[in-house]
């Protein structure tokens, strides 16, 4: 009787070659049934601190895998390191500012270069420009316990009730009267008119008409043009023409004449 044979043994069972020959086997017969996996990054360390070398490569990753999430497109806003170092600039930029423009600058006398004649008077006081309620949208209140622009002439007529010598300026529109308001504020001419009360002469020593005037408000009109520059209360004429003319006489001379800004028309 024929025997059923014997299954025949693989010599290399069992030896370290085998175990590797049924490695690659089952190996490749788990591929066969295991979706394909897709490739990721491999990073290559050559460094003795593996750790620290591994945690700055993978915030690099981190950080280029935000910058792609924050385009304009997904709506998410980029902070200032996630910006692309390319001349492209993709991200958003801020709307222009609506801002009025900033106040023409003066400063407190300075030397210039042009040529000065003597200093001359003005003899003829004037009052402060008509306002009234339909012709004017803002108005300039330079002198008095509360000096400040407004767009109320009802407030600025009951401050002129008050005080018949009231220095003010009414402007077509808001923004000329910001920009005198600003420009005589910010040269020190509101702290002038104020330290100056009472004084009945007045010199421009920087202004559209440096000179020495017999009223403020030729002073502030005329001398300056509603706007900034430099000017003085007098107690008496001669001291005022005196002053004014030592600084005329300077070299270089201190008396300086500003561009108008054309308030006054």
């Amino acid at each position: 009787m024929t025997g059923i044979p014997k299954p025949q043994l693989s010599p290399l069972k069992g030896t370290p070659e085998g175990r590797r020959l049924r490695d690659v086997e089952i190996s490749a017969a788990l591929d066969e049934v295991t979706p394909k996996v897709a490739q990721q990054h491999i990073i290559w360390i050559e460094s003795d601190d593996e750790d620290e070398q591994l945690t700055v490569q993978m915030e690099r990753l981190s950080v280029k895998q935000e910058a792609l999430n924050c385009t304009p497109q997904t709506g998410k806003k980029c902070t200032e390191d996630q910006w692309p170092s390319s001349s492209t600039h993709w991200y958003e930029t801020p709307p222009p500012s609506r801002a009025p423009p900033d106040p023409p600058k003066y400063s407190s006398p300075k030397p210039s270069t042009s040529q000065t004649s003597s200093t001359s008077t003005v003899l003829s006081a004037a009052r402060a420009t008509p306002g009234r309620q339909g012709i004017f949208n803002a108005y300039v209140v330079y002198s008095g316990r509360t000096p400040y622009f407004y767009t109320d002439w009802p407030a600025v007529k009951r401050m002129l009730n008050e005080d018949k010598d009231l220095v003010f300026k009414g402007f077509f529109t808001l923004e000329h009267a910001k920009e005198a308001w600003y420009a005589a504020s910010n040269s020190g001419v509101i702290v002038a008119i104020q330290n100056g009360t009472g004084r009945p002469i007045w010199s421009v020593t920087e202004g559209v008409k440096p000179a020495v005037y017999k009223s403020v408000h030729e002073a502030v009109k005329i001398g300056l043009g509603w706007g900034g520059g430099y000017l003085k209360g007098w107690h008496n004429e001669a001291d005022a023409i005196e002053d004014w003319n030592d600084k005329a006489r300077a070299r270089p001379s201190r008396i300086v004449t500003t561009p108008d800004s054309a308030f006054f028309s």
